[in-house]
Protein backbone atom coordinates (compact mmCIF):
# COMPACT_ATOMS: atom_id res chain seq x y z
CA UNK A 1 0.00 0.00 0.00
CA UNK A 2 1.41 3.10 -1.31
CA UNK A 3 2.23 6.00 1.52
CA UNK A 4 -1.08 8.83 1.39
CA UNK A 5 -0.35 12.32 3.23
CA UNK A 6 -2.49 15.01 4.13
CA UNK A 7 -1.42 18.19 3.01
CA UNK A 8 -2.79 22.07 2.94
CA UNK A 9 -1.67 25.03 0.58
CA UNK A 10 -2.96 28.52 1.30
CA UNK A 11 -4.84 30.06 -1.84
CA UNK A 12 -4.44 33.41 -3.05
CA UNK A 13 -8.22 33.90 -1.86
CA UNK A 14 -7.35 33.06 1.68
CA UNK A 15 -8.66 29.74 1.81
CA UNK A 16 -6.95 26.75 2.87
CA UNK A 17 -7.66 23.97 0.55
CA UNK A 18 -6.56 20.49 2.34
CA UNK A 19 -6.00 17.07 0.35
CA UNK A 20 -4.45 14.17 0.41
CA UNK A 21 -1.41 12.96 -1.40
CA UNK A 22 -0.63 9.24 -2.60
CA UNK A 23 2.80 8.81 -3.66
CA UNK A 24 2.62 6.40 -6.67
CA UNK A 25 3.01 6.50 -10.51
CA UNK A 26 3.55 8.90 -13.59
CA UNK A 27 -0.34 9.39 -14.33
CA UNK A 28 -2.06 12.08 -12.17
CA UNK A 29 -6.05 11.76 -10.71
CA UNK A 30 -7.28 14.15 -9.07
CA UNK A 31 -10.82 13.02 -6.84
CA UNK A 32 -13.14 15.45 -6.15
CA UNK A 33 -15.61 14.53 -3.38
CA UNK A 34 -19.50 14.91 -3.07
CA UNK A 35 -21.31 17.16 -1.39
CA UNK A 36 -21.61 16.76 2.84
CA UNK A 37 -17.93 14.21 2.75
CA UNK A 38 -14.47 14.86 2.32
CA UNK A 39 -11.49 13.52 1.07
CA UNK A 40 -11.74 10.62 3.58
CA UNK A 41 -13.79 9.20 1.54
CA UNK A 42 -11.97 8.22 -1.52
CA UNK A 43 -9.97 5.79 1.40
CA UNK A 44 -10.82 2.60 -0.35
CA UNK A 45 -10.14 3.45 -3.66
CA UNK A 46 -7.14 5.09 -3.19
CA UNK A 47 -6.27 1.71 -1.49
CA UNK A 48 -7.44 -0.07 -4.74
CA UNK A 49 -5.90 1.89 -7.44
CA UNK A 50 -3.22 0.65 -9.31
CA UNK A 51 0.02 2.67 -8.36
CA UNK A 52 0.61 3.28 -11.64
CA UNK A 53 -1.42 6.72 -10.35
CA UNK A 54 -0.53 9.63 -8.35
CA UNK A 55 -3.60 10.38 -6.69
CA UNK A 56 -4.64 13.65 -5.04
CA UNK A 57 -7.96 13.89 -3.12
CA UNK A 58 -9.44 17.17 -2.80
CA UNK A 59 -11.28 18.34 0.22
CA UNK A 60 -13.18 21.28 -1.00
CA UNK A 61 -13.43 24.68 0.81
CA UNK A 62 -15.72 24.09 3.77
CA UNK A 63 -14.98 20.77 3.64
CA UNK A 64 -12.65 18.26 5.76
CA UNK A 65 -9.74 20.16 6.83
CA UNK A 66 -10.17 23.16 4.31
CA UNK A 67 -11.74 26.32 5.55
CA UNK A 68 -14.81 28.23 4.85
CA UNK A 69 -13.75 31.67 5.29
CA UNK A 70 -16.13 32.88 2.02
CA UNK A 71 -19.19 32.18 1.26
CA UNK A 72 -19.61 29.86 -1.59
CA UNK A 73 -22.11 31.23 -4.19
CA UNK A 74 -21.60 28.62 -7.45
CA UNK A 75 -20.21 25.76 -8.57
CA UNK A 76 -17.22 27.87 -10.47
CA UNK A 77 -16.56 29.15 -6.77
CA UNK A 78 -15.34 25.38 -5.82
CA UNK A 79 -13.41 24.86 -9.64
CA UNK A 80 -11.43 28.33 -8.91
CA UNK A 81 -10.70 26.37 -5.74
CA UNK A 82 -9.44 23.82 -7.36
CA UNK A 83 -8.08 25.28 -10.29
CA UNK A 84 -5.74 26.93 -8.30
CA UNK A 85 -4.64 24.04 -6.39
CA UNK A 86 -3.48 22.66 -9.29
CA UNK A 87 -1.44 25.51 -10.48
CA UNK A 88 0.40 25.37 -7.10
CA UNK A 89 0.83 21.67 -7.64
CA UNK A 90 2.24 22.10 -10.39
CA UNK A 91 -0.51 20.00 -12.75
CA UNK A 92 0.17 20.64 -16.17
CA UNK A 93 -2.49 17.48 -17.15
CA UNK A 94 -4.38 15.39 -15.01
CA UNK A 95 -7.76 12.96 -15.51
CA UNK A 96 -10.79 13.64 -13.12
CA UNK A 97 -12.73 11.66 -11.08
CA UNK A 98 -15.93 13.12 -8.82
CA UNK A 99 -19.10 12.58 -8.04
CA UNK A 100 -21.90 14.98 -6.99
CA UNK A 101 -21.00 18.54 -6.01
CA UNK A 102 -17.43 16.90 -7.15
CA UNK A 103 -19.17 15.39 -10.18
CA UNK A 104 -20.07 19.12 -11.30
CA UNK A 105 -16.77 20.89 -10.43
CA UNK A 106 -14.87 18.10 -12.35
CA UNK A 107 -17.05 18.86 -16.05
CA UNK A 108 -16.70 22.41 -14.96
CA UNK A 109 -12.82 21.83 -14.83
CA UNK A 110 -12.98 19.81 -18.07
CA UNK A 111 -14.70 22.73 -20.01
CA UNK A 112 -12.78 25.51 -18.45
CA UNK A 113 -9.04 23.65 -18.94
CA UNK A 114 -10.25 21.03 -21.66
CA UNK A 115 -6.70 21.34 -22.67
CA UNK A 116 -5.13 20.27 -19.11
CA UNK A 117 -7.80 17.08 -18.77
CA UNK A 118 -6.87 14.10 -19.98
Amino acid sequence: MAKVALQSILLENGETISYRERAGGEEKLLLIHGNMTSSKHWDLLINALDEKYKLYAVDMRGFGRSTYHQPIDSIQDLTDDVKQLIDILGLETFSLVGWSTGGAVSMQLAIDYHDRVT
